[in-house]
């Protein structure tokens, strides 16, 4: 009789929920959330966390341990199939097995009560017609066809065995790769978590240094604009002053003209009073 291997120990908890419908259930997907939403609040009292930066982590993190339950939920539910069929194909085959073994003698010892019953008829019916003779000889070999196909069958139960052995092999290392399997998604929450935990507020600080920065330099492009309009302003009201002074400087010039002109005029009139000439209007000689 082959050994039979046991069955592997789980290797994680099982979780038969995948929610209780509460915020503090039992199911895989409560206790994940339950953990994310402590990792959010102290990244959140840490002052790490704001606004509309918590809101999408916490609707990322939901989506990730939903999703992670859910393939866990699936995983564990496939790998308890597997188990139970497992031990129901183990057990069937040690059924047949020990089957096998205890009809094999009956079968043997009855073939050979009935050849001896056969050998005694023969025995006792030697004076018979040569036909019973005939016939029951034809009995015997069929009973002797029997036995060594009998014994034909017994060389081929350890090839069976073997194979039923090699199945076994082949169910566990199944067993053992849907293991990995668990433990590559158990890797991948590990990762997960760390993400949330390490990498998100890295990339946050970054992104927010780079805003400040941004801010920095539009604060610097404006109050440079602000200066040059400022600095535009003086110039114009300057140029505005500058031609405002030579307006009146032209005026000054013309009026002091045309004081010359009146009293070199005045003059004239005083040095001979017949002089006919007089003043000239200098508005009007484009000074």
């Amino acid at each position: 009789m082959p050994n039979v291997v046991p069955l592997p120990p789980r290797l994680s908890p099982h979780f038969p929920d995948l929610t209780t419908g509460t915020l503090n259930g039992k199911g895989l997907f409560d206790l994940l959330m339950g953990a994310t939403k402590e990792h959010l609040m102290e990244e959140f009292n840490s002052q790490r966390l704001r606004g509309t930066d918590y809101s999408k982590v916490y609707l990322g993190s939901m989506e990730s341990a939903l999703s992670n339950a859910v393939q866990y939920l699936i995983g564990m539910g496939l790998i308890d199939a597997q188990l139970e069929k497992l031990a129901a194909e183990t057990a069937l085959v040690k059924f047949q097995l020990e089957k096998e073994q205890q009809l094999l003698p009956l079968e043997i010892k009855k073939v050979i009560a009935d050849t001896d019953l056969v050998k005694a008829q023969i025995d006792s019916e030697k004076t018979l017609l040569p036909l019973r003779v005939r016939q029951t000889e034809a009995e015997i070999k069929r009973i002797d066809a029997e036995i060594d196909q009998i014994r034909e069958r017994n060389k081929l139960i350890p090839y069976e065995i073997k194979k039923i052995e090699k199945d076994i092999e082949a169910t566990t290392a199944e067993i053992g790769k849907i293991e990995k399997d668990k433990l590559l998604i158990q890797e991948q929450i590990n990762e997960a978590k760390f993400r949330v935990s390490s990498l998100l507020p890295a990339e946050k600080a970054q992104i927010e240094a780079q805003t400040l920065k941004l801010h920095q330099e539009d604060d610097l492009v404006k109050a440079r604009t602000l200066e040059t309009q400022k600095n535009q302003q003086v110039l114009e009201a300057q140029a505005a002053l500058t031609r405002e002074q030579a307006a009146t400087f032209v005026k000054d010039l013309a009026i002091k003209k045309q004081k010359i002109v009146a009293d070199a005029w005045s003059a004239m009139i005083v040095a001979d009073p017949t002089w006919g000439g007089g003043p000239r209007d200098y508005n009007e000689s484009g000074l």
